[in-house]
């Protein structure tokens, strides 16, 4: 398994990954309106390819993207040439995923909206992965590298991705892996998101108040920890 195949983390969390993110679209889609870059679906490399391409051949002021995620690879591409474009972000409906770990992290202008959500549910520095990394893994370490050399380039803390896992408790994980009561992944309140290094959010009418239920899986209401050891194993590279 490569960095590349993992779509995060649809095989490599105790979290399973959203399925069947509905969009009003109802397919993916990458267009301009009024100077406004559209992304609605998944994070993809053709998708990257073609909001690039529009970006040259149209005047853009800004990008709207709802999304679920995708590859690592594409959502650290996609995050990198919002922050090289100074683009202001605009989150839709959802930006979970690859979107919440990366998009989310290197715009230098969010705005959400009061329903927007925001999902987390792992990456390279979960307890598993984590794990993997010590013993050499060839797809983990590349993982761990790529997310290093990610998260050395912003203030914002990599344990967002994580922290998370800890108030999934038992009981949660075994109403999800039988499909009782399935959980989209974890969220975190804004104060929490300033506490990990966001200081670029902003919200329309500066009342945000998503629900915490995603195409009837639950999104766990999460906290803020500062040490990994609060939470989780400690993180070593």
């Amino acid at each position: 398994m490569t960095v590349a195949g993992c779509v995060l983390l649809s095989s490599c969390s105790t979290l399973k990954s959203p399925k069947g993110f509905e969009y009003s679209t109802g397919e993916d889609k990458v267009f301009v309106d009024s100077g406004i870059l559209y992304y609605l679906g998944e994070i993809s490399g053709t998708n990257n390819n073609k909001a690039f391409k529009a970006y040259q051949e149209n005047s853009i002021s800004s990008i709207y993207i709802s999304s679920p995620g995708g590859l690592v690879s594409d959502g650290i591409s996609l995050a990198r040439w919002i922050d090289e474009k100074e683009l202001p972000l605009k989150v839709g409906r959802v930006c979970a995923s690859s979107c919440a770990n990366y998009v989310l992290v290197a715009a230098k202008e969010v705005y959400l909206k009061p329903d927007s959500m925001l999902i987390w549910h792992g990456s390279s520095y979960q307890k598993n992965i984590n794990d993997l990394v010590k013993k050499g893994k060839g797809f983990a370490v590349k993982w761990r590298r790529i997310e290093d050399d990610f998260f050395n380039d912003y203030n914002v803390s990599k344990l967002v991705t994580v922290c998370g896992f800890h108030d999934v408790g038992v009981l949660d994980n075994i109403l999800s892996y039988f499909g009782i009561s399935e959980i989209a992944g974890f969220t975190y309140s804004i104060d929490a998101l300033k506490k990990f290094g966001f200081d670029n959010l902003n919200v329309d009418s500066g009342n945000w108040e998503p629900i915490n239920r995603f195409l009837g899986k639950r999104v766990i209401v999460s906290n803020y920890c500062a040490n990994p050891k609060d939470r989780i194993n400690e993180v070593r590279r």
